[in-house]
């Protein structure tokens, strides 16, 4: 093999995967295979010298690739050495599958940039039928040319065989590939592509999560085999595009559009990439190198356009990157949105392969199908024609669902097609692309069925309480810094004090600040204010004056409860405040002033706000103790004889699963001092002397915490994602439950199995009994298991609002169309998706809500924090 001396620059498009193969990790995903199948007898020497006769007319296809001195270049091998590899296969109990396994370990072997960039093999199944296996890095060649390349072969042998002249071949050179592109550069049609696409890129909502890889062994570059459409589903839709006046493959293109929306539900923009060949001048049509390249196709979605104006705005949309698809697009894709030569996207792609056509081989019929039609990015819908029939395979290491396979995505697709052609004028958000048995499976896992049974007691706090006191009234229900109370002395303590608040003015409808750290009297402050039908709003002594001030201005409290300590943190507001430790409460008598109602609210909870406004979360006693009659039943520990740790703070809604989940269901709460929860060796020690059974944690604080002599500890972890190195740490040999939910829909709404060390996914769970959980798209309509939707919760946990923010309340709080009418669900903003097992995995935020220590934080917040300062004239976070 000798090279020629000619040095030739590399086109942007051959620059670019060279780029691409040299950053990334594999290189097969380029080469790209054509086989074809002839089916009559065949000339193997006659074959042998067709192939190596057109390799030396195709000038690009022997180009070979090098860097000198920081500049690569190629040069053309003059006369490199072409073996027809021989395969006999005709002593095989499946021949086929044969084929298909010889040519993918052909296709799979890495063929250096040095060259030959080209692989050739024959193999015979039978004494009549052969495939022919061509296989050439797409560096050199694109799909349309190794087309133009196999139709020559065969024409080629064919005059072999016949004894006739061999047709001239009218092949351009390597220098005129180049030469094309370096006119298109500097010519008016490319400065006005670049202003097309500049105005026409994707905008940034395209989805930043990924589309999971598949789970099963598959080779990711080759297309599955092909579906075969019903036929009178492809008929539907040839009438369809007939009286539309649009072609097939904008309608087909348009259905793509609408299933991919799907599997990225939060977006009204849906980007697919689209491959074009790039031979818009016939010279382009004859030349066989590497023209082809991917454009995107941005088509926005919108739920009240008809199908028909759809159709129409997804062709014109063709139609427009069409004529601009010279243009290397990808150049202006990365200035605005930086991403490494080669990463994939989680763009779907959607291509169309020409109608497969037979030609001859000195009269055997042949027909070729592409093995790999190159990178795909994530995943990517082929589309090609045999005759009368529509065919579709995929392809790509990407799953959009759990479990797929082309027949489930064909299944999927065809609802789809076969709504569209139905009616052209029904809205696109009547579409549905699940089937009734994925309903019925959604609304299973989800708990849907909570919102119609009816619920068998609504109780109150101090009612379902006072059945733990009187269940066993010397229990010991608190433990706090070596003191302990019973059940009794908590009910007498927390009657009295409910006595003085409600001669205060403490009743249903107001509202009683409580100032405390931790402490056994925070707790019969809690239940005292309870007690009275009134609202407690927990305030952390930790917070800043300014945020005291607002929250004591916005809940506007009758009073507050604290200590000598804390009781300057209130002065000059002129707010009635009670001293905890005031001996006048001991006057009062231990008898229930009354029993507020279950609708009636329990407590408000501040949490950060995106205008820089804290806002009140108003939960009512039926939110919570419904949570807590169900835990039984969601496979907690149960109540008595347990041993529950109290560490969070009072402004932080998890304490209160600490508290009611112990002592409304006849447990002991152990209160965590401050100078022990700052603390974790502290905090372990005192979780081994006072025998804790339940400990509570958010995943950062569990990560802190020492697991050893905390065997016998059930572990609940919540408030924030949890990594698998905290599971790693803490399931081995104890229970560990990961747990899930906004303070508006009442400490939790989920809670997983116990998890597994090892596991490289910490699942959220699945739905406690009282809640209903809706993995929905931007219409609000369920998507597909393993799809990444928007989390809605409706059920019992479902809390007021927010407390005098109606707008807000409305925007966040929504009706429920799964429900009775006059049923709401809680939008949550997380990200979140079902796994096959039946539980829910977290993805993240669709905003830029973040979590710290498991508190929610919204920037907006610190931004307008910062803005405020003296000085700071514009402010970002």
């Amino acid at each position: 093999m000798e090279l020629d001396n000619r040095a030739i620059p590399l086109t942007r498009g051959q620059l670019d995967i060279w780029l691409a193969q040299e950053t990334g990790d594999s290189s097969t995903e380029w080469q790209l295979g054509l086989l074809v199948k002839i089916e009559g007898a065949l000339d193997r020497d006659a074959l042998e010298w067709a192939v190596r006769r057109v390799v030396r007319e195709v000038e690009p296809g022997r180009a070979t690739f090098d860097e000198r001195n920081g500049q690569v270049i190629q040069r053309v091998l003059d006369d490199p050495h072409v073996e027809l590899q021989f395969h006999d296969l005709s002593g095989s109990d499946d021949g086929l599958e044969e084929v298909h396994r010889i040519t993918s370990s052909i296709q799979c072997a890495p063929m250096p940039l040095s060259g030959p960039l080209f692989k050739f093999a024959l193999l015979q199944t039978r004494a009549d039928e052969h495939y022919l296996f061509t296989c050439c890095h797409h560096i050199v060649i694109d799909g349309f040319a190794l087309g133009l390349a196999g139709q020559r072969i065969a024409s080629v042998y064919s005059a072999a065989v016949s004894g006739s002249p061999v047709p001239s071949a009218l092949f351009g050179s390597l220098q005129d590939l180049v030469d094309l592109e370096s006119e298109y550069e500097a010519s008016d049609d490319y400065l006005d592509d670049q202003a097309y696409w500049t105005q026409n890129l994707p905008s940034e909502s395209e989805p930043s999560h990924r589309l999971p890889n598949a789970s099963k062994d598959s080779e990711p570059y080759r297309p599955s085999a092909p579906f075969t459409f019903d036929l009178v589903l492809r008929r539907r839709v040839d009438e369809f595009s007939s009286a539309t006046d649009l072609p097939r493959s904008s309608v087909l293109t348009a259905a793509c559009a609408l299933l991919v929306r799907s599997w990225f539900a939060e977006t009204s923009e849906v980007v697919l990439d689209f491959p074009v060949s790039r031979r818009v001048h016939p010279e382009s049509k004859t030349l066989p190198g590497m023209f082809a390249g991917v454009i995107p196709l941005v088509l926005q979605v919108s739920p009240a356009s008809t199908v028909a104006e759809f159709c129409a705005h997804v062709d014109k949309r063709i139609r427009e990157a069409v004529r601009h698809q010279r243009f290397p697009v990808h150049s202006l894709e990365r200035k605005a949105r930086p991403r490494s030569l080669g990463e994939p996207t989680d763009r779907v792609g959607v291509n169309f392969l020409p109608s497969t056509t037979a030609f001859s081989f000195g009269g055997a019929k042949a027909t070729a199908s592409y093995t790999n039609a190159g990178p795909v990015g994530a995943f990517g819908l082929i589309f090609s024609g045999v005759g009368d029939d529509l065919l579709l395979s995929t392809v790509g290491a990407a799953q959009p669902f759990s479990d797929f396979d082309v027949a489930e995505i064909a299944e999927r697709l065809g609802r789809v097609l076969a709504a569209m052609t139905a009616d052209p004028v029904r809205p696109l958000s009547s579409i549905d692309v699940l089937d009734a048995g994925e309903h019925a499976g959604l609304d299973l896992v989800g708990n849907r069925a909570v919102l119609t049974e009816p619920d068998p007691q609504r109780l109150s706090i101090p009612v379902l309480f006072e059945t733990q006191v009187a269940r066993a009234p010397e229990a010991s229900a608190i433990r706090f810094d070596g003191r302990g109370l019973t059940y009794r002395e908590l009910d007498d303590a927390s009657n009295r004090l409910s006595q003085l608040l409600a001669e205060r003015g403490a009743c249903p409808g107001q509202r009683v600040a409580l100032l405390f750290n931790r402490s056994a009297e925070a707790i019969v402050a809690m239940l005292a204010v309870l007690k009275t039908g009134a609202a407690y709003v927990p305030i952390d002594p930790a917070h800043p004056d300014a945020r005291i001030e607002f929250m004591l201005d916005d809940a506007a409290p009758i009073a507050a409860v604290t200590t000598g300590a804390l009781a300057d943190r209130l002065a000059g507001r002129g707010l009635p405040t009670v001293d905890s430790h005031d001996s006048l409460i001991g006057t009062y008598p231990a008898t229930r002033v009354s029993a507020p109602i279950a609708d009636d609210l329990a407590y408000v909870i501040y949490t950060s706000g995106t205008t820089g406004r804290p806002k009140g979360v108003a939960i009512t006693h039926h939110n919570v103790t419904h949570l807590m009659g169900s835990l039984d039943e969601a496979g907690l520990p149960p109540g008595p004889g347990q041993v529950w740790s109290q560490w969070h703070s009072y402004s932080f809604d998890i304490s209160g699963w600490e508290i009611y989940a112990a002592l409304l269901r006849g447990g002991q709460l152990v209160v965590v001092p401050e100078s022990v929860a700052r603390s974790p060796e502290d905090m372990r020690e005192l979780l081994i002397s006072e025998n804790v059974s339940v400990l509570s944690q958010t995943p950062s604080a569990a990560g802190m915490l020492s697991p050893e002599g905390l065997e016998s500890v059930t572990l609940l972890v919540g408030g924030e994602a949890c990594s698998p190195d905290v599971v790693e740490r803490w399931a081995s040999g104890r229970v560990m439950i990961n747990e899930y939910g906004p303070t508006e829909t009442t400490m939790w709404v989920t809670t997983s199995a116990p998890l597994n060390a090892g596991s490289s996914v910490v699942p959220i769970g699945a739905p406690l009994p009282g809640s209903a959980l809706f993995v929905l798209d931007g219409w609000l309509r369920p998507v597909p298991a393993g799809v990444v939707g928007d989390l809605y919760v409706a059920g019992h946990s479902v809390g007021v609002g927010y407390m005098g923010r109606a707008g807000l309340t409305g925007a966040r709080f929504v009706a429920c169309p799964f429900g009775q009418p006059g049923t709401r669900m809680y939008r949550t903003g997380d990200l979140v998706r079902w796994s096959a097992d039946g539980q829910m995995e977290y993805l993240g935020r669709a905003d830029e809500q973040v979590k710290i220590r498991g508190h929610r934080i919204e920037l907006g917040e610190i931004q307008a924090a910062l803005a405020g300062l003296d000085g700071v004239e514009q402010a970002a976070v």
